[in-house]
């Protein structure tokens, strides 16, 4: 089957971000996801930088329901890195994120989500490249 022009490109781009790291699915009771960090990104907070662009958009894509936020904020010596998991309950979970790189912070979040099986992950140009 052939594709209009550019559709190819559009499908792998949504497979990178389906296919991605950071294929996780929270628990229902999960009312939001904060991630903060320092907008001028230093030694502390470049780890959780990297997090926002490769793990978070997966998570987003499995997680619809669930309001992702990324705060950047202004250096200041009381504000540390972290993502805040918010439940519905109010009870929240702080997963530090300063001084840590993407792959340790998204494995401490696995901690609190189920990882997506292979059978539910999408991949989209594959059906249309053979």
């Amino acid at each position: 089957m052939s594709l209009p022009k550019g559709v190819l490109k559009q499908l792998k781009s949504l497979d990178r971000i389906s296919a991605g790291s950071g294929a996780l699915k929270f628990p229902d009771s999960v009312k939001n996801v904060n991630l903060k960090f320092n907008k001028y990104v230093g030694p502390a907070s470049v780890g959780a930088k990297h997090f926002w662009k490769e793990y978070l958009p997966t998570m987003q894509f499995y997680n619809p329901n669930i309001p992702f936020h990324v705060t950047k904020f202004e250096p200041a010596p009381q504000l540390r890195a972290e993502l805040l998991i918010t439940y519905e309950d109010g009870k929240e979970i702080a997963v530090q994120a300063e001084n840590r790189a993407p792959e340790e912070i998204f494995n401490a979040l696995k901690e609190h989500a189920e990882p997506v099986k292979e059978s539910e992950i999408i991949k989209l140009a594959e059906k249309y490249l053979y």
